[in-house]
């Protein structure tokens, strides 16, 4: 994107005789265009170019009205306010004069003129001319030329020399006709495509960073996503195999990737297809990008699914053995290896034993450099998620590997580590090797000076190894390490109140979980189980509740004093607090209110107040708990411990 040749040092004090060349024919304008260019490359400059309303306005217009006639115009000026988009404080500038929107439609266009290009030297079709004479025009009068000063006027033999210079190559793809080109016209008019190609590489480039660069306001952000940017991008990626420019759009996307909109716009346009031959280049810096924007994309499901069938899975394993590419290579797998059939294909090669025993020989050390904490943690959770599946879990448990995993998280007192041992010793196929390490793993359970987080892995392991396990003594092995009291005592004593919290979950499989905890809990602790059986009846029965208590309400308001008035200083049905904080209607509740089954024994007074069949108010007798309790009582739905969501 250097100037043209024959200008000359730019000098800042004559930047108003630039400004006048812009106003002249298109030489004058390139000339003029490259001289500000040289200005705005030096920083120092900046300030004092931001100032100059003129050259700004002059600089727009003239980008508004003559990009279709020259690349190499539309390039220098676009360059120019690239060099405002690289500090943040000149970004207004950029924005007042709508030079970001005047870009992408530079961009439209030139992808759009290259496949004509194409086409046109290919033979498929005549290439269409751009008409010069409709182009937009300023809406303030300027004459034909403005006057030149001194040293600025330039002989008109130069100027249609340089004229010739520089339409040549467009003007003979646009007037070549297809049935007279002979082989030597082929060969030529190839040679200028690539010529031309070349220029208009240069041009996406530097109004793609700028674009870039303005991008990190979120406004303006949107404004491109609008005027489809991500389109323009993928189709520059497409038409163009220039390596700077390729890194460029790589990282373009990847940045326009971690939103939403974007993220869907690229997957409508097939954007992991697109990008996964670029994996197979040898230039490193664009495999990095690659793997970037990858990674973005891989938070969404249906495009993991993607990579896994296009057949990306073994690519990424392969980069996991360069130190330049292996940390973003196990973000990648590990986000893959969320699916339960992506975890079975890590087993059809040794990539599980090759990963194992990369984790032996990484965890708490440095041998991944500055990197070593956050490589080794993606590492260890990539291994605890494929410790899951049980043909991995084998694998990496097999040939020695699980005692020096158990050494290894003995040693470093490492919780996701003994977290992976817990997930290996789920499988069936794997019990036996644990059986000798019985001792050690009860041992850890009750030694006070590792973290309780590992203690708690240790009892899972332990959990595991001892159920359904006949070479193991279960009560012996529990009375000969005092299990019990340190079991007792790393319990959290509110869970069932977190339990409870998580009845009206939405999840169903959560929902039968707390319930069945429940059901223990409510065996095993005396204390809880009375308020267990309360909550329970309140979250069956939650719409009832609503409803008598509402009608309370509403009958309370409406008495006309007297003696009757002192039910309105009785407590409500349910207090305000719990309504405020629990959700007493759910979507699964099996009581009908029309259901006559369950009808309520008592009557309602004029004045709203809770009586029974002798006319003693309920409220006074019970008090509300209680009320609570002894339905919970009378209901079937209790009396055996039944689950109310099976």
């Amino acid at each position: 994107m250097s100037p043209v040749e024959s200008v000359p040092v730019a000098v800042l004090n004559c930047v108003d005789d630039y400004v006048e060349l812009l106003y002249d024919d298109i030489p004058e304008k390139i000339k003029g265009s490259a001289l500000i260019l040289q200005l705005a490359r030096n920083p120092d400059n900046l300030i004092e170019l931001a100032r100059n309303e003129a050259l700004l306005s002059a600089l727009s217009r003239v980008l508004r009205e003559e990009w279709k006639r020259s690349i190499e115009l539309s390039t220098n000026i676009v360059y120019t306010f690239f060099c405002f988009s690289t500090y943040n404080e000149f970004h207004p500038v950029i924005i007042q004069y709508k030079i970001g929107s005047l870009c992408m439609d530079v961009i439209d266009y030139e992808l759009k003129r290259y496949d004509q290009w194409k086409e046109k030297v290919e033979g498929k079709k005549q290439l269409i001319t751009p008409d010069k004479t409709e182009l937009p025009k300023s809406r303030i009068p300027e004459p034909k030329r403005r006057p030149k000063s001194g040293t600025w006027a330039v002989a008109d033999v130069n100027l249609q020399k340089s004229r010739s210079l520089v339409s040549s190559y467009h003007e003979d793809l646009c007037n070549a006709a297809d049935d007279c080109l002979s082989k030597n016209d082929e060969e030529q008019l190839k040679r200028k495509l690539k010529t031309l190609s070349k220029r208009q590489e240069q041009l996406l480039r530097v109004a793609f960073y700028m674009l870039l660069n303005i991008a990190d306001n979120v406004k303006v952000e949107e404004k491109m996503h609008k005027k489809d940017i991500v389109g323009l991008l993928i189709g520059a990626m497409e038409r163009h195999s220039n390596m700077d420019l390729l890194i460029l759009i790589v990282s373009f996307l990847q940045k326009l990737s971690i939103f939403v909109e974007n993220k869907n716009s690229m997957a409508s346009r097939g954007v992991v297809e697109k990008i996964a031959p670029l994996l197979d280049s040898q230039n490193a810096d664009l495999i990095n990008v690659t793997l970037k924007l990858l990674f973005n994309l891989t938070f969404d499901t249906k495009l993991r699914n993607k990579m896994i069938k296009i057949g990306l899975l073994p690519k990424f394993i392969q980069f996991t053995s360069d130190d330049k590419h292996i940390n973003l290579a196990m973000k990648i797998l590990y986000h893959l290896s969320m699916d339960d059939k992506v975890k079975l294909m890590f087993t059809q090669s040794d990539c599980v034993k090759l990963l194992t025993d990369m984790l032996l020989l990484n965890v708490n050390s440095d041998a991944f450099g500055s990197s070593a904490t956050s490589t080794t943690d993606v590492l260890l959770a990539l291994c605890v998620n494929l410790a899951w599946c049980d043909r991995a879990a084998h694998q990496m448990a097999s040939e020695g590997r699980l005692r020096e995993l158990l050494e290894r998280a003995f040693r470093y007192k490492n919780t996701m580590l003994m977290k992976l041992v817990r997930n290996l010793s789920n499988h069936a196929q794997n019990k036996p090797l644990f059986v000798e390490f019985v001792g050690d793993i009860a041992g850890a359970v009750t030694n006070g000076d590792v973290p309780e987080e590992f203690i708690i892995e240790c009892i899972g392991t332990l959990s595991n190894m001892l159920h359904a396990n006949n070479d193991i003594d279960v009560y012996a092995v529990v009375e000969r390490y005092n299990l019990i009291p340190c079991i007792m005592k790393i319990l959290d004593p509110e869970a069932p109140a977190y339990l409870i919290d998580l009845m009206q979950d939405k999840n169903v499989e959560i929902r039968k979980m707390c319930d069945s905890c429940l059901d223990i809990i409510s065996q095993m602790q005396n204390e809880w189980a009375a308020r267990i059986k309360v909550e329970r009846f309140r979250c069956h029965n939650g719409q009832w509740l609503s409803v008598v208590e509402t009608l309370g309400a509403e009958g309370g308001g409406g008495g006309s004093g007297g003696a009757g008035d002192a039910a309105d200083d009785l407590p409500p049905y349910l207090s305000a607090e719990y309504l405020t904080t629990h959700r007493l209607a759910t979507s699964d509740s099996q009581i009908s209110l029309n259901d006559d089954s369950d009808s309520y024994s008592g009557e309602m007074d004029i004045n709203g107040a809770n009586r029974n069949a002798s006319g003693e108010p309920i409220d006074e007798i019970f008090g509300t708990e209680s009320l609570i309790a002894k339905a919970a009582d009378n209901d079937p739905l209790f009396k055996n411990d039944v689950n109310i969501y099976a």
